[in-house]
């Protein structure tokens, strides 16, 4: 899902723009700043640029297993094509939720972090707080997200139903 890259971006971090300019940025998230990602960053990290190319890293991947998920608990769409195609269609819905699960993953960093203490970022219980809020805030709008859009009325449908004929269209209701 490259669609998401650079949608979600550091205020002030003195980086290039990105094209087109983020609108939303971590460190807008509450107890997330560029001093506090910077105080995480290890001797591979070098800086608060490392740390936060690894946690995109790993929210970009956990992202696509949880869009996964929910696709297919509403639709029955496991086609990672598809899916892809359909949150690259429909970025704008699931940006706010793949903002979530960045500060999620940042707070994890936090969390498991060895070169931190109390005075340099903020504390572990504030951080585990963290974590589980913006966690939750983020699965809400994942199925917010998912559940805004209509895939049949997608481009995405059709260009796949149209080379593989073996794909049903099933919505479930909860």
């Amino acid at each position: 899902m490259e669609c998401l890259q650079n949608i979600i971006g550091l205020r002030g971090c003195g980086e290039p723009v990105t094209n087109p300019e983020p609108q939303l940025f971590i460190n807008e998230l509450p107890g997330v700043s560029i001093e506090n990602i910077e105080a995480l960053a290890d001797n591979e990290q070098e800086t608060f640029l490392g740390v936060w190319a690894d946690v995109q890293k790993r929210a970009f991947k956990k992202f696509a297993l949880l869009a996964k998920a929910e696709f297919n608990k509403c639709y029955k769409i496991t086609d990672n094509t598809v899916i892809s195609c359909l949150v690259c269609e429909n970025v704008d819905l699931f940006a706010v939720a793949l903002w979530y699960l960045l500060g999620s993953e940042l707070m994890i960093e936090r969390t498991s972090s060895d070169v931190i203490n109390q005075y340099t970022t903020i504390d572990l219980e504030k951080a585990e707080k963290l974590k589980a809020e913006f966690f939750a805030e983020f699965q809400a709008s994942l199925t917010d997200a998912v559940n805004s859009i209509n895939p049949k009325d997608s481009d995405c449908i059709q260009d796949c139903l149209e080379c593989n004929d073996t794909i049903k269209f099933v919505t479930q209701l909860p």
